[in-house]
């Protein structure tokens, strides 16, 4: 493993060579989060970057597939490697992977609007409630069914491409009850996108989880081998960088302060 030093990266780039390193392609749910690969946000992009940033081994690169070819595509093992995925959301096709040691911390939070006198009693019992979620997304309160016409049927539930789109439309009344992800909350307020101030959040999560990279067994590129590369953009803060980027260093800070120096 030939690992390098950030400082060195536009030198490198600046000079004509012949790309004749392995590429990996990470690949990416359409829609899995804003935060990934939007208009407004890199992160997948920029975590390629800093992986080709402090190693001379592979090339980094992301494609990013509808949610049914994603799935096809992990569940018949024809991809390299996957960003950031739960094992709770394809446990059956795992066995056909590694997974990274680094990993975030996330949570799929219920919220509302804020009114007045509103307590946590409201999140009791929401099964008349109107609700909106994600496409291709997996919610606990839906029994993890990503079908929409199940959703609309049996949980009066629609869904949307955004998750911008589905805080507009809890704010503006016509909804009741949305589920998003403390990522996206800290990155759309951070932004000025929303005020959380303007929301009332369940205390009790749909769901938590903690979403790792994922590796086919079996490719040049080895689980050590990438475990070593995130490790080492640790060392040269080029993932706090990232992560803090986008306001979300909390969402990994459980594992910097497990990971070794």
């Amino acid at each position: 493993m030939v690992l390098r030093r950030l400082c060195f990266l536009v030198w490198v780039g600046s000079m004509p060579t012949l790309n004749a390193r392995p590429t990996i392609y990470f690949h990416v749910e359409e829609g899995a989060s804003s935060l990934y690969e939007s208009e407004d946000s890199k992160l997948v992009a920029d975590f390629m970057q800093g992986l080709n940033a402090v190693q001379d081994d592979f090339e980094f690169r992301y494609q990013v597939n509808p949610s049914r070819r994603f799935l096809v595509l992990f569940e018949e093992n024809a991809v390299d490697a996957v960003f950031l995925l739960d094992e709770a959301w394809v446990a059956e096709s795992l066995s056909k992977m590694h997974k990274s040691d680094f990993y975030m911390d996330l949570k799929n939070q219920l919220f509302t609007l804020k009114t007045p006198g509103i307590s946590q009693d409201y999140f009791a019992d929401m099964t008349k409630m109107s609700k909106v979620g994600m496409f291709g997304y997996y919610y606990r309160l839906f029994d993890f069914k990503r079908d929409p016409a199940v959703l609309k049927r049996d949980y009066n539930a629609a869904l949307v491409k955004k998750e911008i789109h589905m805080v507009r439309m809890v704010e503006s009344g016509r909804v009741q009850v949305g589920i998003i992800g403390d990522l996206t909350v800290r990155y759309f307020a951070q932004n000025g996108q929303i005020d959380p101030e303007r929301l009332y959040f369940s205390e009790v999560p749909d769901a938590v989880y903690q979403p790792r990279l994922f590796l086919k067994k079996g490719i040049a590129l080895t689980q050590a081998q990438l475990d070593g590369y995130v490790l080492e953009m640790k060392r040269q803060g080029i993932l706090q960088s990232i992560f803090g980027r986008y306001g979300i260093l909390d969402n990994i800070r459980s594992w910097l302060e497990k990971a070794p120096n």
